[in-house]
């Protein structure tokens, strides 16, 4: 076996490891999601933990997938994972069984960018809340004007011309 050929099977393989990765993370959003629904702290953090350690594991596949492709377009003088499979696999069903590990994680790759999508909204909508719910909870307890063109703040309508008593 060649170096390409080895660097081939160790990219597959890599490439292979990335996709339960992927969808252990959209799984995880999806507990997210559902924990900020819900208001359930403990779980957001555990979530949240989990996150961070399945994102690590992405970042290491990710930068051993990044440094073999490198190394196999260098040496073959290609670029891309479609043109690798091209250039580095002889055997047809061989290079349909790489390009089907390349369409899976491709598609484990949108589909958590979807879901990241989805919980970015979510969180937006929670933190806008959180703010009005903030700003209300201020304004009750008399710690923030409720109406300032009421009380005559400078710079509103209703307030005083500035330099007279």
């Amino acid at each position: 076996m060649t170096a390409p050929a080895d660097w081939i099977a160790e990219l597959e393989g890599t490439l292979a490891d990335l996709v339960p990765i992927l969808g252990r993370l959209r799984g995880l959003l999806v507990d997210q999601r559902e924990a900020v629904a819900a208001g359930d702290l403990t779980r957001l953090l555990a979530v949240t933990t989990e996150q961070e350690e399945a994102s690590a594991r992405l970042q290491h596949l990710e930068q051993r997938r990044e440094r073999l492709q490198m190394q196999l377009e260098h040496a073959l003088g290609v670029r891309g994972l479609y043109a690798l499979a091209e250039a580095a696999i002889a055997s047809e069903t061989r290079r349909e069984e790489f390009l089907a590990v390349v369409y899976e994680l491709l598609r484990a790759a949108v589909a958590l960018q979807e879901e990241r999508e989805r919980a970015a909204a979510l969180l937006t909508a929670a933190i806008e809340v959180s703010l009005r719910t903030r700003s209300f909870l201020r304004r009750a307890a008399g710690s923030e004007p409720a109406y300032t063109a009421a009380v005559g703040f400078p710079g509103t309508p209703l307030a005083p011309p500035q330099g007279e008593p």
